[in-house]
C-alpha cells in the first residue's frame, strides 16, 4: 500500500515521503479499511512540525483516524461489520438523543455511515437508544460527559456536535470537542421554566474558543426558511419526504388530544420521557372556527 511517511519533525514538504508499505493484517477486534479519502487538518500539520499536544515516534505515517472508505478485511472475532461496508471515521456528538429529533439524527447518521455519541439524562433510556442504532450512549445521570467522550473518541476526538439542551450541558459538549471542532445549537431545553437570566446561557471556556479555535453556531429553522430560496426549501423538503418514503427515517406518531384537553397536552409536552409528542386533532379535520 502507499503511505505518506514523516521521517522526522519539520516542515511537511521537507519531511514527508511517499512510500510503499506492506498491507497490515487486522488483529482481533480490528478492521482493515481501504481508504477512499481523508482530509488534511491543521492539527496534522502541527503534529508534523512538533507543535501539537503529542509527538509520534518517527518515522510515522501521517493522518488521524478521520477518513471515508470501505472495510477490506476483518480481524478475528470482529462482529457487527461486513467486508465492503462503507465507513466514515468521524463521530457526531448529540444531546437529547431520546427526543424525536435525536432519534431522527441517529437514523440519518446510520444511513450516511456516521457514528454517533448520544447523550441522555436517564439510565433507562440507554438500551433504547442503542437498540435504535446509536453507537455509543452517555447517561449524564451517572456519567461524566467530557470524560466519556474522551474515552470513546480517543486522541482523534469529536469535531462535530449538535446540541438542543444548552446551559451547562451545552458547555460540556463544547469542552468535549477536538481543537477546531464545531457545535450547532438548535434548542435550549435546559432553560425551560427558567426565569434567572444567568441560567439562559452556555458558559463557554474562553481558552477553548480562543486557543483551540472551537466554534459555536446557532440554527433556527424559521430563519433558515426565511433565508432559503423557494427552490432550496422545496429541495430539502423533497429529500426528507424521500427518506421517509424509503423508510430511512421513521417518524413516530403523535398522541392525539382534543383542544378541550389542552392542559393535559401541555403537561405531557413538558414531562420528562414523555414519549411521542402530543398532537391536537380537530373533528373531521375542521378548525374550531369552521364549526
Amino acid at each position: 500500500m502507499r503511505a505518506l511517511v514523516a521521517v522526522k519533525a519539520g516542515e511537511p514538504t521537507d519531511v514527508l515521503r511517499l512510500e510503499s508499505r506492506p498491507v497490515p493484517t487486522p488483529k482481533a477486534g480490528q478492521v482493515l479499511i481501504r481508504v477512499k479519502a481523508t482530509p488534511i487538518h491543521a492539527s496534522d500539520l502541527h503534529v508534523l512540525r512538533g507543535r501539537y499536544g503529542f509527538s509520534p515516534g518517527f518515522p510515522a505515517v501521517g493522518g488521524h483516524m478521520e477518513c471515508v472508505g470501505r472495510i477490506a478485511a476483518l480481524g478475528p472475532g470482529t462482529e457487527g461489520l461486513t467486508v465492503g461496508e462503507r465507513v466514515v471515521g468521524e463521530w457526531l456528538l448529540q444531546t437529547a438523543a431520546g427526543s424525536t429529533v435525536g432519534r431522527l439524527v441517529i437514523q440519518l447518521a446510520r444511513h450516511l455511515g456516521v457514528r454517533t455519541i448520544n447523550v441522555v439524562r436517564r439510565r433507562a433510556a440507554v438500551e433504547e437508544i442503542k437498540a435504535l442504532g446509536g453507537d455509543e450512549v452517555i447517561c449524564t445521570e451517572d456519567e461524566d460527559l467530557v470524560q466519556r467522550v474522551a474515552e470513546i473518541a480517543g486522541p482523534v476526538g469529536v469535531r462535530k456536535a449538535v446540541d438542543c439542551v444548552a446551559g451547562p450541558v451545552g458547555a460540556q459538549v463544547s469542552q468535549s470537542l477536538a481543537p477546531g471542532g464545531e457545535v450547532v445549537v438548535y434548542g435550549a431545553l435546559s432553560t425551560h421554566r427558567q426565569t434567572d437570566p444567568a441560567a439562559l446561557t452556555i458558559p463557554l471556556q474562553a481558552r477553548s474558543v480562543i486557543y483551540e479555535t472551537k466554534a459555536v453556531r446557532g440554527f433556527w429553522l424559521n430563519r433558515w426558511f426565511g433565508a432559503a430560496s423557494p427552490e432550496d426549501a422545496l429541495r430539502a423538503l423533497s429529500q426528507v419526504r424521500g427518506l421517509v418514503a424509503d423508510e430511512v427515517l421513521s417518524i413516530p406518531r403523535g398522541r392525539p388530544f382534543p383542544l378541550e384537553r389542552f392542559t393535559e397536552a401541555v403537561s405531557l409536552a413538558e414531562a420528562p420521557a414523555h414519549g411521542t409528542k402530543p398532537l391536537f386533532v380537530f373533528e373531521d379535520g375542521r378548525d374550531e372556527d369552521d364549526r
